[in-house]
Order: C-alpha cells, then structure tokens, then sequence
C-alpha cells in the first residue's frame, strides 16, 4: 500500500508541475511531459485498484483515502483547461493483455454459448407480458451464465415478483367485483386473513396467498414461497449462494412463471 500511497503523492505533485510548466513558465513541451507522466501514473492507481471490486486499503489518512476512491472511480478529472487535453483511456494492447487475464483466463465464447444453451429460457403462449419481463429474465440468465450467482437469486425473485403480479391481476384479484376475488373472500371471510382483501397494495407474499386460494394454482403455493423465501435470504445477504443454488432457482423460477400463465 505504500506504492499507492507514494503514487498518489507524485500525482499531486505532478499536477502542480503541469500547472507551473504552462503557466509560470510557459514551456508547453514541459508542461505536456508532465501531463503524460500525470496520466500515466494515475492510469497505473486505476489500474492496480480496478482488479478487485472490494480493495481494502491499509491506510489511517481520510483523505487519501477519498483520494484513492475519487481516482478509482474516474472521478477525479482535473477541471479548466486541463480537462480539455487530459486522456483516460486504455490503448489496444492493454485492452488485449487485460482481457486474457480478467476474462479469457477464466471464461470464453464457447463458455458462453455452452452454458446459455444448458439454462433454456422461458417459454410461454401469453400474448401480452408484463414491461421489462423478457428484458428482467434476459438479464437473470446472463447473470447465471457470467457467474454473478447472487445477482442471478435476486433477479429470480423480481421476475417472480412481476409474474405474480401480472397474473393476480389478470385472474381479477384486485377487482372485488369479479368472480375470483369474489370466491377468494368467501373462502377466508371467517379467518384472520381478511386483511388480506382490503390491502390496496399487497406485497408479494399476500398475492402468492390469494392466487393460490385458485384450484389451478393450489399446488404451486409451496415452490412459489420457498422461491421467495430463498430470494429474500439471499438479497438480504443472510448467506453466499453457491452455482447448484443459483441454478435451481433459475429453473424452477423459469418453469414457474410458464405453469402460472400457462394453467388450464
């Protein structure tokens, strides 16, 4: 951590020196000098800072610890005429030996193709689906294939969540004149849940309630709330989520939603 701290200090003092070069001086052969060695130096912070998405920095200065976030997120641009001449890019070659260390070394197209292939997607004869689903379950199954397990988990309850709500909403359960919610408020009118009928906005695990009152979804009550459950676990970061568990719930989220829309 000392090498980043040092690098830190000879960005500031060669911000300084570009800033006198130009103006001071006005040798502008030496200012650009100092501006490339500038860049050079704060590309090699982000570089060494961009490999890790958590870097856990042994350093008590506050504010060189700011320092360090502002320049690892791009943040840190110089401002007036500077930032009209400052350049923040990789060039081609870094891009390429970048690559094969942070992707090739661990993933590939054939990767990709294979595993997209193994997961399936989701098919259904609906003719009209809820904004964003097919986008949410897109998303949901590249997260799976990229090994972004946890973020696979939390996509799975949100595309449940949305199906749902579609679904309630088609069979007539936030209409207490249709035969549906009609039939659902004769079958808990004499239990405590009757609060479930006068909620204007019930969350997901009122309307997994309701809808499975229905004969056609009776037997999904169960998968449908450990789904649920699991996803919450998992985005409240009770636990870790393996590559089995992602799996699972992707596949069962998947044949879920195609048994919901698709009940006879």
């Amino acid at each position: 951590m000392d090498e980043l701290v040092r690098k830190v200090d000879k960005l500031q003092s060669l911000y300084h020196a570009v800033l006198d070069a130009a103006i001071e001086e006005k040798d502008v052969q030496k200012a650009y000098r100092c501006l490339k060695e500038y860049q050079q130096v704060r590309q090699d912070i982000r570089l060494r800072l961009f490999t890790n998405s958590v870097q856990q920095v042994d350093v008590p200065d506050k504010k060189m610890l700011a320092h360090l976030q502002s320049i690892s997120s791009g943040d840190d641009l110089p401002t007036g005429f500077l930032k009209g001449l400052f350049q923040d890019t990789l060039n081609i070659d870094q891009v390429k030996e970048l690559s094969r260390e942070l992707f090739f070394s661990w993933f590939d197209p054939y990767g990709y193709i294979e595993e997209l292939y193994e997961v399936g997607s989701l098919v259904v004869g609906a003719g009209r689906l809820p904004d964003y689903l097919e986008d949410l379950v897109g998303e949901m199954r590249h997260c799976f294939v990229f090994k972004q397990f946890h973020a696979t988990c939390a996509l799975c309850r949100t595309v449940l969540e949305i199906s749902v709500r579609d679904i309630f909403e088609l069979q007539g359960l936030d209409d207490p004149h249709s035969d549906n919610y009609i039939y659902v408020e004769q079958r808990i009118s004499k239990s405590n849940r009757r609060w479930f009928m006068d909620d204007p906005d019930p969350s997901l695990s009122q309307m997994i309630g309701m809808l499975c009152l229905l004969r056609p979804y009776r037997h999904m009550k169960k998968e449908l709330r450990d789904i649920v459950s699991r996803g919450n676990d998992m985005v409240h970061g009770n636990r870790s989520v393996t590559r089995e568990e992602a799996e699972y719930m992707l596949r069962t989220t998947l044949r879920l939603i195609h048994d919901m829309y698709e009940v006879g």
